[in-house]
Order: C-alpha cells, then structure tokens, then sequence
C-alpha cells in the first residue's frame, strides 16, 4: 500500500448501524439533529427553512435572531455569504451564533416532546462545552438513554463540529461526486465505494476530488454531506432514487 493513500485502520465484523441512526425515539436522528441545526443557519441566507415547525411563533423569532446574528458576522467579516455561508471567525461562532443555535436546537427537543427534562436543563447542558452536566444540574441517571445520547450528540455538534465544517468551501474542500465523476472512477477503479458515491468526500482544489480520501468522524461526513446536498442540490441518480423509495412506500 502507498504510505500516502492508505490508513492503518481496517475495520473487520460485521458492519453495525450507527448508534441513534435506528432507535425506539425514531430513526435517522443521527441525521435529523445536524439538519435541523444546519437549516437554521441556511435560513439566514436563503431565506428557506425545510423543517416543518407547525407555525411556531418561537421558532420563527429564533430564526430571524439567528439571521440577525448572521448579518452582524457578514459586516464584522466573520463570516461570508459568497460562493455560500462560510464561517471565518470562530471566537465569532462561540460568542454569536452557538449560543442561539443552542436555543434553537432545544425547540427540537421540546417538539419531539422530550419527557424528563425540561427546556432551562437542556439548554444548561447544551451550552456546557466540556464534560459533566453543567450548571443547569442534569443527572444522566435520572434521563432516558437514547435522550442522554441525543443531548451530547448536540452538544458535540454545536461546540466543535459546525464550526469545523462551517468553515470549509463546497467543491474546493469538499463535496459530493458528480454523476460524471463517479463514471471516471468506476471506470479507472472498476467499482467504487457507497460511502464516496452518496457522501460528501474531501476535495484537493476547485472540482477536484481526492482520488481516494475519505473524511473518517460519521458526523462530519453527515454534516458536509447535508451542506454539499443543500449547496449543490440533488443529482439525477438521487431524483431517481428518490421516486423509487416513494414508490416502494406506496407499495408497503
């Protein structure tokens, strides 16, 4: 193997879901925290807000707090909207923008109808960024265990995962493999992986993919892939995909 393109790491086994990805609390919450948190901040630039919020009145003022809170980072050059939202400041994100995303993220708890906790703890234990609960004195024992996963996968996200992807470029330091590309690697390759077809890989320059590179923490390859998917818009292989699951759904 090429010392530079491959990695001591060859995980054997079967391959297990991952965890919160199927759940009695729903399935694909791995992935539904991340959009809900990413489509806020989306909003404040496209105006577009995907998430059914059953025309919350508290959510509609969390999400034009949050555009306010944009457009103070694009004047402060914190961050830029061009070629789409990008983070350049981090202290920015930590005083500015977590703080609310954090508001915003307990509005998906308490829509969920989370029981057992209330919004004020939540929202105490999102906002702790090191370990332990916090001021807000939740006691892991006395949560659900699927709730206390979800809460720490939210905290990960809001302290240390966003502002790492938020800062990086679509199709230039990542981005999903276009339909052509994907037929350029299957022919050099002879086959090419699912997790490099569906999922955002990292990119070497301007269009140009790493021939074999693949982002390695799950939550930021479902980060980058739910911003590269939003930036880009679906391929017609996922269109196609798409419209078969809903034909097999109308079939069950």
């Amino acid at each position: 193997l090429h010392p530079l393109k491959s990695e001591l790491n060859f995980p054997i086994g079967k391959k297990e879901p991952l965890d919160l990805s199927r759940n009695r609390a729903g399935n694909g919450l791995r992935w539904e925290i991340p959009f809900h948190l990413l489509d806020a901040l989306l909003f404040a630039v496209d105006g577009r807000c995907t998430l059914d919020l059953q025309e919350s009145r508290e959510a509609e003022l969390q999400l034009a707090a949050i555009k306010v809170a944009v457009d103070k980072g694009c004047a402060e050059c914190a961050v830029q909207r061009t070629p789409h939202l990008v983070l350049l400041s981090q202290p920015f994100y930590h005083a500015h923008l977590r703080p609310l995303l954090a508001k915003w993220l307990v509005l998906w708890f308490a829509l969920r109808r989370t029981r057992g906790i209330v919004d004020d703890v939540v929202l105490a234990y999102l906002s702790h960024p090191g370990p332990g609960s916090g001021p807000g004195g939740l006691r892991p024992e006395t949560v659900d265990d699927e709730v206390m996963k979800m809460l720490n996968l939210g905290r990960d996200l809001l302290h240390v995962i966003l502002p790492f992807v938020l800062a990086k470029i679509n199709r230039i330091s990542y981005g999903v493999l276009s339909d052509e590309q994907i037929a350029v690697e299957r022919e050099r390759e002879g086959s090419i992986p699912k997790s490099r077809a569906l999922n955002a890989i990292p990119f070497i320059g301007k269009d140009v993919p790493s021939s074999r590179s693949e982002f390695s923490h799950p939550d930021v390859v479902i980060s980058l892939t739910i911003l590269a998917f939003r930036h880009q818009g679906l391929r017609p292989q996922d269109c196609r995909a798409a419209l078969k699951h809903v034909q097999e759904r109308m079939w069950e």
